[in-house]
């Protein structure tokens, strides 16, 4: 099975940690099982590496388990969110595909490459 699982949420809401707290678990069920899965921050989510990267967070522990099948943040979108140098800081590549006329970064992540190449996507 492969699995794609893109993160959205702007961090700040219990919601939004809600989202961001069952994306990883869920993709730590997939990881355990032997899936094929990566995860990805886009949107306002590239502000999560940040704030998940702390020792003090809640769910710090499950990033840090599932952190070697984070594929990356969103390019264009840490441009634009202001969250280009915590995502690098937090050791998560930057990466693009779609070229957006905003010219803001390397661009988005191509879901639609992701499915030609069998991904299922999960958005949270």
């Amino acid at each position: 099975m492969k699995v794609a699982i893109t993160i959205y949420p702007d961090p700040g809401s219990e919601g939004a940690l809600g989202r961001c707290f069952t994306a990883m678990a869920n993709a730590h069920e997939f990881q355990q099982k032997g899936d094929e899965v990566i995860v990805i921050f886009g949107g306002t989510g590239v502000r999560w590496p940040a704030v998940l990267s702390s020792s003090e967070h809640p769910a710090h522990d499950l990033y840090t388990a599932i952190k070697p099948i984070v594929k990356g943040a969103c390019s264009s979108c840490s441009v634009v969110f202001g969250a280009e140098k915590s995502v690098q800081d937090a050791g998560i590549d930057l990466i693009g595909g779609i070229s957006v006329p905003n010219g803001a970064g390397s661009g988005l992540p191509s879901m639609r490459k992701l499915i030609s190449e069998g991904y299922t996507i999960l958005n949270y």
